[in-house]
């Protein structure tokens, strides 16, 4: 299953995960701090609406497989 959150760097909506490498379901805070440590991220988008859509999709595409 892929959680994410969105949030929204330098006017760009940005689509992170909040699950570790290791596997545990990280707090918001955490997720942001991980991805500006790391840069590792889901989907760059113009608008939260636009993150929302494509999280939906890759939730459903998990939930397929």
């Amino acid at each position: 299953m892929v959680r994410s959150m969105s949030t929204n760097i330098d006017g760009r909506e940005v689509l992170i995960p909040t699950v570790s490498d290791d596997g545990r379901i990280m707090s918001d805070d955490e997720a942001i701090d991980n991805f500006m440590r790391t840069g590792r991220h889901l989907g760059m988008f113009d608008n939260p609406d636009d993150a929302t859509a494509y999280a939906e999709s890759l939730h459903n595409q998990q939930a397929d497989e």
